[in-house]
């Protein structure tokens, strides 16, 4: 399987999945864990996770940090501004760290007016494609359309760096008869992957919740400016911290989202996430939408369950089938550091993150490969009206 052959060679040790629990003070308050972290030593914990993994010094990974930012906001410009050429941008960290930047035409004269960050521009490669990123959505677009209408249930999804369309079936056997009686014609870009399940949402109602059945994300504002708190959509309405019951006030489970909110009504939100066993906390000041989201990013995520892992981001259009009328927009992140599970049942819910920026919330695992993971970007969570706080 294509995406299988561009996980990049993290080498790490196993993460505990041993969650410590929340301790309740009183009847009303819930009592958060008392360490929190500067933003200098959250960022530090990450770069040196990424030189562990890649038998790099900190000082590099955190350049290289740097660099994924840079080229997440490059990808989002060309993406704008050269739609009629792009044809992808992805990271690779080894076995030499790179920035892969592909076009139609044209790719280093369209390229250079760019390239304003040194360190980027360092790094960078251009290559040739033969279809654009805008092509290679509507051909997956024509794709899932033309399947819904033999009604066979699927995920599907979008390797940038071979420009292949993969389509995941429990049984290709509608499939191929419509192809041998010529009622399906798919572009020659697509591949049917025939795979043991789909993906699949990650709730698990067991012991050692953060709240019930997941994992709590970000702290967001609605446009009241009431405070709450994120969490998958698909987890159930009906959610409590701590022995404290939330108040459930929107969810949307359909397009580009899994996701809902709740307040916690005598409780203080902050805007941090917990990233340690400890119980550890560090401060979320930023937020990165999907179109500035690069594959080849690592990303990083907290789960009650697995913890803290990371990933890389290997395709930005994933459409999972236990979204309503999904979208290709969900974020796949590949299992590349060696943990037994990048998420598992009880993570739903969770923060993806790096250093202090907010990617994504936690959403499923993904069918034709059960230890990489799939999230929502985090832009889509203005779908209920409210925002990621950023600030206290």
């Amino acid at each position: 399987m294509a995406h299988r052959l561009f996980k990049q060679a993290w080498r790490g040790s196993l993460v505990a999945a041993l969650l410590l629990t929340i301790p309740i003070a009183g009847h009303a308050q819930v009592s958060q864990p008392s360490l929190e972290s500067s933003d200098q030593e959250a960022a530090d914990f990450d770069y040196a996770n990424y030189a562990q993994h890649f038998q790099v010094t900190s000082a590099i990974a955190a350049q290289r940090f740097r660099i994924q930012a840079a080229a997440g906001d490059l990808e989002a410009v060309l993406r704008r501004n050269e739609s009629a050429i792009f044809a992808g941008l992805w990271i690779e960290h080894a076995p030499t760290f790179r920035v892969i930047v592909q076009f139609t035409s044209a790719g280093s004269q369209t390229l250079s007016p760019y390239l304003t960050d040194p360190e980027l521009a360092a790094v960078v490669e251009v290559r040739t494609a033969t279809q654009t990123v805008n092509g290679l959505e509507q051909d997956q677009a024509t794709t899932r359309a033309a399947i819904n209408n033999l009604g066979v249930n699927h995920d599907s999804d979008i390797v940038i760096q071979t420009g292949r369309i993969e389509v995941y079936v429990v049984d290709s056997s509608i499939i191929d008869t419509a192809q041998r009686q010529g009622r399906l014609v798919l572009p020659a870009n697509v591949d049917i992957v025939t795979v043991a399940r789909l993906s699949q949402p990650q709730a698990d109602v067991y012991g050692g919740l953060s709240i019930t059945g997941c994992t709590s994300g970000f702290a967001v504002k609605h446009i009241d400016n009431t405070k709450g708190i994120a969490t998958a959509g698909h987890c159930g309405n009906a959610q409590a911290l701590g022995g404290i019951n939330l108040t459930y006030k929107n969810g949307i489970v359909s397009y580009s989202h899994d996701i809902q909110w709740h307040t916690a009504v005598g409780n203080t939100i902050k805007n941090q996430i917990r990233y340690k066993l400890d119980g550890t906390r560090r401060n979320i000041t930023a937020t990165k939408s999907r179109v500035s989201q690069s594959v080849g990013t690592v990303v990083c995520k907290y789960g009650r369950t697995t913890a803290y892992t990371c990933g890389t981001i290997s395709s930005k259009n994933y459409a999972p089938s236990y979204v309503t009328n999904a979208n290709a927009t969900f974020i796949r992140v590949d299992n590349n550091a060696g943990y037994t599970d990048l998420t598992a049942g009880g993570d739903s819910g969770g923060p993806w993150f790096v250093n202090g920026t907010a990617y994504g919330i936690q959403s499923g695992d993904v069918g034709a490969d059960p230890n990489d993971s799939i999230y929502m970007a985090v832009n889509y969570i203005t779908g209920m009206n409210v925002s990621v706080m950023t600030a206290p």
